[in-house]
């Protein structure tokens, strides 16, 4: 018997009540106003699109002779970083300004960088990640005795994406082998 079908599941689906909670740590980033969260929309809000976890966005121009990235905190710039679609888990984020070593990073974009959920491997995504993913390399080797680490690369203590200089080079070296192929 399916879980859906059972009387006493079914019951406490006609008696599910939820509720909007209170809590501190949701708020506007720029008003400092306690917002509450509604469940149903907890329920159905992916992570890219609940503001307190919000950190960055990432557009990309380009009008160059190759892309540029520019990747700015949520701080610097609020209103590109509040969610859109239908969600009242609505205000400015309000995750503060990010230490250099923040080991997570929710990222919002928009069409200058994808066009939708489908284009994910078009050349600048797939240049951006392998970036991130050879910084990430080259810092957990950074130290050891390899000739990688050693070598020809070396890394930085603080991840790129808090070097925003340092990424758009990077980019463009990853940019120029994926296009090429």
């Amino acid at each position: 018997m399916d879980s859906i079908t059972e009387p006493g599941t079914f019951g406490l689906l006609l008696t599910w009540h939820q509720l909007d909670l209170e809590r501190p740590y949701y708020q506007d980033r720029l008003s400092h106003e306690h917002l509450a969260l509604k469940e149903e929309h907890l329920d159905a809000t992916m992570v890219g699109n609940f503001s307190p976890f919000l950190t960055h966005r990432l557009t990309v121009d380009k009008t160059g002779e190759k892309p540029t990235l520019h990747l700015a905190p949520c701080g610097q710039i609020p209103d590109g970083c509040v969610p859109k679609g239908l969600t009242t888990l609505k205000g400015h984020p309000a995750i503060e300004p990010l230490p250099d070593n923040y080991p997570l990073y929710f990222i919002k974009t928009d069409s200058t960088l994808m066009t939708g959920h489908n284009d994910i491997f078009n050349p600048e995504v797939r240049a951006f990640l392998v970036t991130i993913i050879d910084d990430i390399v080259r810092r957990s080797l950074r130290g050891r005795d390899s000739g990688f680490a050693a070598g020809k690369r070396e890394a930085a203590e603080t991840p790129l994406l808090s070097r925003p200089q340092e990424l758009n080079r990077r980019f463009g070296e990853f940019y120029s082998v994926d296009v090429e192929r």
